[in-house]
């Protein structure tokens, strides 16, 4: 919202923030949401909707893109558990595919956030792994090893920024998300950079993409670095999000999943939701 020249991007009405100002019929400031921006996937477990269960077991979770990339698991004993708005995973056998699709390959950008809880020590377990034709044809993965607090953005099947993540942790829910611009892979942990590392990467072959482990096979009947604890969204956007965009849905994650004291002192949104 502007007041004259200037930007006004927060409005308190004692201690509370306002998040919806209309002026006549016209909202002039209103809360961010992944909604204004392009997304090519995004899973919610929040919205009670787009969850499709039997007895608390999810056999499907549907994307609120737009783009019907909905994460799928017709097998009853590889389905995740659904309660108080989280997908949890048993990190034995449970696992979820989102067909291919075009859209979800690694062509030349790519960001990725991941709201999720890892409540086991593991070497490696994958939060999202878009496969290529093969094993060995990876475009891309978020994965998590706890041995060391490590989260990962692996490109093309190598690991691309390897990073300890901050206050990212077992047992606790953390906001994880990696950026990709064609030159430079960074992984960030609640709302921290954790290094970077320099990578051209080429699109190699496309497969289907699984949510809570890594294929074995293009279609998903083997699994491994299977993942155990809880999944509270997965938001993938077809391009390397400026700082300030990245910043935006930092801040929308954190309020939405009370995450505020996990994002850095210095965060523009830890204390009040962003808007736009």
């Amino acid at each position: 919202m502007e007041l004259g020249s200037n930007n006004i991007n927060t409005v308190m009405l004692g201690s509370n923030q306002v998040t919806d100002i209309y002026l006549g019929g016209t909202q002039v400031l209103k809360e961010f949401t992944p909604e204004d921006l392009t997304t090519s996937l995004w899973l919610d477990a929040s919205d009670e909707d787009t969850i499709t269960e039997s007895s608390g077991s999810v056999s499907q979770w549907n994307d609120k893109s737009g783009n019907d990339n909905h994460a799928v698991q017709t097998e009853s004993s590889k389905q995740p558990s659904f309660a108080n708005s989280q997908i949890t995973f048993d990190g034995t056998n449970d696992c979820m595919k989102v067909t291919d699709n075009a859209g979800l390959d690694l062509t030349e950008e790519l960001t990725i956030f991941v709201v999720a809880n890892p409540t086991v020590t593991a070497t490696t377990s994958y939060l999202i792994c878009r496969n290529g034709s093969s094993y060995a044809e990876i475009q891309y993965t978020l994965d998590y090893s706890n041995s060391s607090n490590l989260s990962n953005i692996v490109l093309n099947g190598t690991v691309r920024d390897n990073s300890p993540v901050g206050s990212f942790a077992t047992g606790q829910l953390n906001i994880i998300s990696a950026t990709y611009n064609k030159i430079v892979a960074e992984v960030f942990g609640n709302g921290e950079s954790n290094g970077s590392s320099s990578y051209t990467a080429s699109l190699t072959s496309r497969g289907n993409m699984f949510v809570g482990c890594r294929s074995n096979s293009s279609t998903g009947s083997t699994q491994s670095a299977l993942f155990e604890g809880e999944i509270n969204e997965i938001i993938i956007i077809p391009t390397s999000l400026s700082e300030e965009d990245r910043q935006k849905i930092e801040g929308y994650l954190a309020h939405k999943w009370g995450l505020e004291d996990n994002l850095p002192s210095d965060h523009p949104y830890k204390t009040n939701k962003p808007t736009i």
